[in-house]
């Protein structure tokens, strides 16, 4: 997935890289991870002749990559053909990516100073901002309200963990008697409307006949164990869409508690993880992920942080308080005892 990008154009001289340095600070306030891009209409110079990584790119080295105890740069040795090829050389794991320059690009822009002629950029154009007074903070306005827009426009999947051993339960909880049908059959139906697409399972249990050729099925990512390993096949597959996971062993979700969970995404939140109330642990699976988690999800397992609730413990996750009326969605069955008594309460109520 590409970050989302936008651009900040103007003649020379106009403030584009003040403009930038102002914006930073502020954005990075308000818990979002921002890169940028700059363009530069002359020749780069990046490093002092006759040092050992510029001796490395004058010997013809594709990649050059040096780092200290608090930075890494790297130098890529090509040119590419759009500013949407060079966008992918930049790391995903950004909210925004800010681009100086590039008027004559696709990208979505902001315009610093009057417009006329020699100085009409491409659109789209977010908005055009003559004059001193006020600009950073109507640029910040400009930029969160793009950036929001993009956040609320990127598509959402649905996904079951199918993959659990069900050692407790005995039996393969996908597969479970609810009402005549098999739990994850009744789960997909009642669901999958909160969606834009068919849902996904992720693992290798059983699958009911009645979804065998309606719902994708993914297997869990190799080398990897756990729901970790079924969120990055998910995110993997489709990167530039966020996911709703959920578990199989929660018979009383619905799907009010999707769309209140959806209502919890922002710019700057890689996953959103939902608690019954405060002060006891996140639910990671009737969570949701953004493409951004994936390089942490990664990092984490390869650091044997296997746990999804350890894991996701850093400033990107998020864990609001379930609203009490919902609540009971998160409530887990399983072992044939917690199963028989959710089906007798069921039937009281």
């Amino acid at each position: 997935m590409n970050p989302p990008a936008i651009a900040v154009c103007g003649l020379s001289g106009s403030g584009k890289t003040t403009l930038v340095e102002a914006l930073l600070p502020r954005l990075r306030k308000l818990g979002l991870s921002v890169g940028v891009l700059k363009h530069d209409a002359h020749r780069l110079q990046l490093d002092t002749p006759g040092k050992d990584t510029a001796r490395f790119w004058e010997a013809g080295a594709a990649v050059v990559a040096a780092h200290d105890p608090t930075q890494v740069f790297i130098r890529l040795n090509r040119q590419p053909n759009s500013i949407g090829e060079l966008i992918t050389a930049v790391p995903a794991a950004l909210d925004l990516l800010i681009v100086e320059g590039h008027k004559a690009s696709p990208l979505p822009k902001i315009w610093l100073g009057a417009t006329g002629k020699g100085a009409r950029p491409s659109p789209p154009v977010l908005a055009s901002l003559a004059g001193k007074a006020r600009l950073v903070e109507r640029a910040e306005k400009a930029v969160l309200e793009w950036l929001h827009a993009q956040w609320d426009a990127r598509p959402v999947g649905l996904a079951f963990m199918v993959g659990g051993g069900s050692s407790r339960m005995g039996a393969p909880k996908a597969m479970m008697d609810f009402g005549g049908r098999p739990l994850l059959s009744v789960l997909v139906d009642r669901l999958g409307g909160c969606v834009d697409s068919e849902p996904v399972l992720v693992g290798d249990g059983p699958v009911p006949p009645d979804l065998a050729g309606r719902t994708k099925c993914l297997p869990d990512a190799p080398g990897l164990a756990g729901p970790v390993a079924g969120i990055v096949s998910l995110l993997k597959w489709a990167d530039s869409r966020a996911w709703i996971v959920l578990a199989i062993d929660m018979p009383a979700m619905k799907p009010a508690y999707l769309r209140w969970l959806m209502r919890q995404r922002k710019p700057g939140v890689w996953a959103v993880m939902p608690r019954r109330r405060k002060g006891v642990k996140a639910e990671p699976l009737a969570a949701v992920y953004e493409p951004q988690s994936t390089g942490h999800l990664l990092k984490s397992y390869e650091t044997k942080q296997m746990s999804v609730r350890k894991l996701l413990r850093w400033p990107k996750a998020r864990r609001p308080v379930v609203p009490k009326q919902l609540s009971c969605c998160l409530q887990n069955v399983n072992t044939p005892p917690q199963w028989r008594r959710f089906l007798e309460e069921g039937a009281r109520r």
